[in-house]
């Protein structure tokens, strides 16, 4: 009996997930200035490529994983830096679930920049936030996807400095 109910129950939970995406993006991020006691660096502009995965849950809610490579992350500007991984976990309002999906999303991750080059930070921890749009399924699975996303890295030289993420690709939905 309870093996009945366990399966009745696991196939009621089952019928509520919607759909996964999986989505490979590249962009460009804008760091604000590092603020140093007393003064403030100037931060370069890097670009950024990676995957997110999506699994939707209730049609409109999901969960997103992304991890993202960051070329010359965080570096002063004119020169030269190290690169960095980060990953973010973040909860997804979609809100729609046609074909054209504006979303929100919200959540945490950390960052590992390569390299000992200033600023050094190793593995930090981020939190990130914004929206986007996804285009579904335009040519047969393959859709299109722009997002925004407000990343803050934090235990940057024993302070915090917020990103301005913008990215784009394919995302394909299964």
């Amino acid at each position: 009996m309870r093996a009945v109910l366990g399966t009745m129950l696991f196939c009621l939970s089952i019928s509520w997930v919607q759909a996964s995406e999986l989505s490979i993006v590249g962009g460009r991020a804008t760091p604000a200035n590092l603020k140093l006691d007393p003064q403030s660096l100037d931060l370069a502009d890097y670009s950024l490529f990676g995957v997110r995965f999506e699994k939707d849950f209730l049609f409109i809610l999901g969960f997103e994983n992304s991890l993202l490579y960051g070329r010359n992350m965080l570096t002063p500007a004119g020169s030269e830096g190290n690169d960095g991984l980060y990953y973010n976990a973040s909860f997804v309002l979609n809100l729609s679930s046609a074909s054209v999906a504006p979303n929100l999303a919200v959540g945490i991750g950390l960052m590992y920049r390569f390299g000992n080059t200033f600023p050094k930070s190793g593995l930090s921890f981020s939190t990130n936030f914004g929206g986007g749009l996804k285009l579904r399924e335009l040519l047969g699975p393959v859709g299109l996807r722009i997002d925004y996303r407000r990343v803050t890295f934090y235990g940057i030289q024993g302070t915090h400095v917020g990103t301005n993420e913008f990215s784009g690709g394919a995302v394909l939905a299964f």
